[in-house]
């Protein structure tokens, strides 16, 4: 049986921020495997950068969003299946905007609450999270957090990507190093310069998010994608130093980003231990040396390695398989709801592991674990509130 899945984010059908890109693609994995209920939030319910948000232009369209999205659940619900409810978490605001269903909260089989991004529970009232059944959190630090100061069960489940649809194998890259978002200022301000230089023969791509504007989601997501597999190298950064991470040691997107596009890894890997699971196999990410005046060299010695890029670009998307693909992500989040994955997820599910089986005969590998599943032991209740 079908469940019903409405997922309550940004609108991915028009342009938006360009973050609403992973939004897409996890839509495009929920639509395969469920019976996918988009529901939309106003844009300016989220973007920092719009001042009028509390305006009355702002508060129209949160009135008219809230009125839409409920006529959507009302006409949607079905009482012969599980109707479960996420509400998408990238901003505060868009937490808050779980109260756009409040006249019908209750209708819902099963509430989620995914946090994509440093969101303080704090910064939250508590009355609106613990109407929630679970709270599904990216940064083992701060899903730590959450259950000191909640009293909503909350599973760390690390960030994921649609691998099956988006896996890219092939061994011409033109591009040498790509760089894509957030990045280590100091390294990247000495490599920039070393490759400014056209003599040096490599070609190092800033890729920039937004060069021309906006776009729909999709078109941002699959030309990232698509510019990532023709790259051999990527940057991946822990991003504790960063501001907005407060100290926290996470895994972004772009490590499965740069993983499914079959990127050899180079940067500084993530220090909490939750996450050792995740990237534990050989060179999934290759750190760079303390001292700065090794990094071009090192940079060279690993461009010049073609049997190491291939290697790894064979390893790395086996790995972003078998580990994290949003559907194994999404049965391990039905389990922890207490439901049974829906036909659709199971044929995705089996179409995953078609592709696992076919890819590790024709490359030659074999599994460095047996039957990998996320660790069950990194989903614990609350157990404090204050």
């Amino acid at each position: 049986m079908n469940m019903k899945w409405f997922h309550l984010s940004l609108d991915t059908s028009v342009p938006g921020p360009v973050w609403a890109s992973i939004f897409w693609q996890s839509r495009h994995v929920l639509h395969k495997a469920t019976d996918l209920v988009p529901l939309s939030m106003p844009v300016e319910m989220a973007d920092g950068r719009t001042r009028s948000r509390f305006s009355l232009r702002s508060r129209r369209a949160r009135r008219l969003a809230g009125r839409d999205a409920r006529r959507v659940v009302e006409e949607s619900l079905d009482p012969g299946r599980d109707n479960v409810l996420e509400v998408h978490g990238i901003s505060t605001a868009m937490v808050r905007g779980g109260s756009l269903l409040e006249p019908i909260w209750d209708r819902f089989s099963r509430r989620v609450l995914t946090i994509v991004d440093t969101i303080e529970p704090e910064h939250i009232p508590s009355s609106h999270i613990r109407r929630f059944d679970l709270v599904r959190c990216f940064c083992p630090a701060l899903a730590r957090r959450w259950r000191r100061r909640t009293d909503v069960p909350v599973l760390f489940q690390p960030t994921g990507i649609d691998a099956l649809d988006f896996l890219h194998r092939s061994d011409r890259r033109p591009i040498d190093m790509i760089v894509v978002g957030r990045r280590d200022p100091e390294f990247h301000e000495a490599v920039r310069r070393h490759y400014l230089n056209p003599e040096t023969g490599r070609l190092l791509l800033d890729f920039g998010t937004r060069p021309q504007g906006p776009r729909p989601p999709e078109d941002e997501w699959r030309l990232l994608m698509a510019t990532y597999a023709r790259s051999k190298i990527a940057f991946c950064f822990e991003p504790s130093a960063n501001l907005r991470f407060r100290g926290r040691s996470s895994m972004t997107h772009r490590w499965p980003q740069a993983w499914a596009a079959g990127c050899t890894v180079v940067g500084r890997r993530p220090t909490e231990p939750e996450l050792a699971p995740y990237l534990d196999w050989p060179e999934s990410t290759l750190e760079i040396p303390d001292d700065g005046a090794e990094w071009i060299p090192y940079l060279e010695s690993v461009l010049d390695d073609e049997e190491g890029l291939r290697r790894r670009r064979r390893r790395n998307t086996l790995e972003v398989l078998r580990r994290h693909d949003d559907r194994l992500r999404l049965r391990k989040l039905l389990d922890n709801l207490g439901l049974e994955p829906p036909e659709r997820l199971r044929a995705e599910l089996q179409r995953l592991e078609a592709t696992i089986v076919e890819f590790e005969q024709a490359q030659g590998l074999t599994p460095l674990t047996t039957d990998w599943e996320e660790p069950a032991s990194l989903v614990h209740p609350s157990t404090a509130n204050g």
